[in-house]
């Protein structure tokens, strides 16, 4: 009996562990992802409106992390695409890669040091009315 028991616990546990696990991300480095041609990722900011329109990368799609869930069948068709997600400095580009995961997305990338570092190093930026 108490055999029983303890595997029902460890079943319990296992199945916690794998849903608070974290989406399997691949950090991509600013030279990589400037070496790939334009249209290898779906490139997606999920900071704000106001934040995109002050300077984005060229070609990103911007979706806020908190209206990702809502707008997912605008993105789901690439569901198995290389997608490269970023935001300011990473907390908001985590959030959205666990809902696209959850969303069955498997091929995740975010970009290190998102925008942020980006702009630090000086790389192009496109922003609204140029």
């Amino acid at each position: 009996m108490r055999s029983l028991a303890l595997i029902a616990v460890l079943v319990v546990l296992a199945c916690e562990a794998s849903q608070s696990q974290k989406p399997i991300t691949t950090e991509v480095s600013q030279q990589e992802f400037t070496s790939h041609r334009p249209g290898d990722y779906l490139v997606l900011d999920v900071r704000t409106p106001q934040e995109y329109a002050a300077g984005h990368l060229e070609n990103a799609m911007n979706i806020p992390h908190d209206r990702l869930a809502e707008q997912l069948p605008q993105v789901q068709k690439y569901a198995a695409a290389p997608v490269l997600v970023y935001c300011q400095s990473g907390k908001r580009a985590g959030m959205a890669a666990e809902t696209l995961a959850q969303a069955g997305f498997s091929n995740l990338h975010h970009l290190t040091g998102d925008i942020k570092a980006w702009k630090e190093a000086g790389l192009p930026l496109v922003k609204e009315g140029s």
